[in-house]
């Protein structure tokens, strides 16, 4: 940081700067770099156990040495461990979510992935950065990652198959409601104008063949045509361009 430099004293960490004043006694067991306002502390309180806080340029603590451990996000909140659990502070450093989630996974500015279930490969609630559930898991399942789409449209995956038609997705929209589920898809992507685009395998006759094919899913998780195709494209014009059995038509 401008200014600053580090100093060891009697095996303590501290500040001075430029003209050698004490910004920070030589107390701490660890300081980390400025990021942003504030740089990490910590001290050594048990062996091989540091608990950690966080100070400002001027040496003041503005976050008491209480965490087990400070990770800030790349937009300047903070995630915070203490006994086990986590929680989010606000750049401020106003408590956003308690310390009391098993985990939380920054997806973006705008959501939050809380781990719900550690098992393989995971389960996963969604929640905006006060805390509030987006989407939720119920008792029979949890999504393992999700995916913001155009228009604040959200997809859950909820398991990916290593086998075709093996993979379950829902789709969302920005309140949490579910507008689609499928069980037995390869994928689901936003065709635009408030269209999804279902991607399935359909075996034919014994054995794994088979070919993909498509069909079109509107917002409110109806599924138009009623009829698997081969490719649909969505035209400027509005119309769909469709494929089957090497045919087109519209």
């Amino acid at each position: 940081y401008d200014g600053v430099a580090w100093v060891k004293l009697a095996g303590k960490w501290g500040l001075i700067d430029i003209l050698g004043n004490i910004i920070a006694e030589p107390q701490y067991s660890f300081i980390d770099i400025f990021d942003g306002s504030f740089a990490k502390v910590g001290k050594c309180v048990d062996e091989n156990k540091y608990q950690y806080g966080l100070i400002d340029t001027v040496g003041e603590v503005v976050l008491p040495m209480e965490y087990d451990e400070i990770l800030r996000w790349d937009n300047g909140y903070y995630v915070v461990r203490k006994d086990e659990l986590y929680g989010l502070l606000s750049p401020s450093l106003h408590v956003a979510i308690e310390p009391k989630r098993k985990y939380l996974k920054k997806l973006n500015d705008k959501y939050i992935l809380e781990l719900v279930n550690s098992d393989y490969p995971g389960w996963y609630n969604l929640m905006d950065y006060y805390g509030n559930g987006i989407i939720c898991r119920d008792e029979y399942r949890g999504f393992i990652t999700v995916e913001e789409l155009e228009n604040g449209f959200l997809k859950a995956l909820y398991f990916r198959s290593e086998y075709k038609a093996g993979s379950r997705y829902g789709i969302y929209n920005s309140t949490g409601k579910q507008i689609y589920y499928n069980d037995h898809c390869d994928d689901i992507t936003y065709f635009g104008d408030n269209l999804f685009l279902v991607k399935e395998f359909i075996y034919s006759g014994s054995g794994l063949a088979g070919h993909d094919k498509y069909k079109i899913v509107n917002c409110q998780g109806e599924v138009l045509f009623n009829k698997y195709y081969d490719s649909i494209e969505l035209l400027k014009n509005g119309n769909f361009l469709i494929s089957k059995n090497d045919l087109y038509g519209l």
